[in-house]
């Protein structure tokens, strides 16, 4: 073999070794990725669950890795709606006798529910109403705790199941994709 025709076969082949490792790198990183989804998604799911089997799964593929319900990212905070936003509004009807529409939307009213509950994040030394409606966000370990916290879990269960509650239901149905 002549030189022109070595370096033009270790050409190739380092070309051909680099597309190959890209493509490894970013085929694991989208593996991780979807890891990383289905583990974020899982946690809340199991909360969820907890909270009233059938509620969180009205249809099972809605909570895949891939497919995310509109309105059901956590922080939970003033402007935030869907499903997650109603089971909080729930559990503070419950566990506080907050008295809430349970219709979804994170507004005002469940913002001060949180106040009423001693719900530090949402106890702002801030200047101004719209400072105190940004600082005020419920994360996803908020909302655990929150869950775990319920006085009687099966009483909960049976008042706020989506089948029991036209409230949940229909907060329900809105969300569902």
């Amino acid at each position: 073999m002549n030189k022109k025709a070595i370096i033009i076969t270790v050409s190739s082949i380092l070309l051909l070794g680099a597309g190959v490792g890209v493509f490894m790198y970013y085929n694991n990183k989208n593996k991780k990725k979807s890891e990383s989804e289905k583990e974020e998604y899982g946690e809340t799911e199991k909360a969820m669950a907890d909270l009233g089997g059938e509620v969180v799964t009205p249809d099972e593929t809605e909570y895949s890795g891939k497919t995310k319900i509109k309105g059901d990212t956590f922080p939970l905070k003033n402007g935030s709606n869907g499903r997650n936003v109603a089971m909080l509004q729930a559990l503070l009807n419950y566990n506080e006798g907050a008295g809430l529409t349970i219709d979804g939307a994170f507004g005002n009213a469940t913002r001060q529910a949180l106040i009423k509950s001693g719900f530090l994040s949402c106890m702002s030394t801030g200047n101004t109403a719209l400072d105190l409606l940004r600082k005020c966000t419920v994360t996803k370990e908020d909302f655990t705790k929150i869950t775990v916290d319920r006085k009687d879990p099966a009483e909960f269960k049976k008042l706020y199941n989506v089948n029991n509650n036209p409230s949940i239901k229909k907060v329900w149905d809105k969300y569902s994709s």
